[in-house]
């Protein structure tokens, strides 16, 4: 299957009968990637979250053996997308007002364990997605999720 990854068409695949999932750069660690929409991504995430997989192989980081990682990203991504359109729906107009009212540092220390570069690319990606999700909401087309 082609789903929404860091790109339009990142190609996923499952083998029911294995329990294994591949999922390209849908899923990606330590820190995830992620591509416009948000809100697709997010949606793409839930749909695998759905598969009955107990080996999962991302794009970038190591396989699992459980959802874990799935669902922290999962999280990070809805929570990037609920906060954004609230900040809309408050009549937050511009991406910089918006982004102060995005908060997603209690997920931080997950993702990064603490490690200072991690920690700095972290909070670069966030900022983009936050951008990202802004723009979608401002430009008028309904998030997706």
């Amino acid at each position: 299957m082609s789903v929404v990854g860091d790109a339009n068409g990142t190609t996923v695949m499952y083998l029911p009968k294995r329990r294994l999932l591949v999922t390209g750069d849908v899923l990606s660690g330590p820190v995830p990637y992620y591509a416009p929409p948000l809100s697709q991504h997010a949606n793409r995430l839930m749909m695998l979250a759905r598969l009955d997989a107990d080996v999962i192989i991302p794009g970038h980081g190591p396989a699992w053996r459980d959802k874990s990682y799935l669902n922290l990203e999962l999280e990070l991504l809805d929570s990037i997308v609920r906060q954004v359109d609230q900040a809309v729906q408050a009549g937050r107009v511009s991406v910089e007002e918006i982004e102060k009212t995005v908060d997603v540092e209690n997920l931080r220390a997950r993702f990064t364990h603490d490690d200072p570069a991690l920690n700095a690319k972290f909070r670069r990606f966030v900022q983009g997605m936050v951008e990202n999700t802004a723009r979608e909401a401002r430009d008028g087309r309904k998030l997706e999720y």
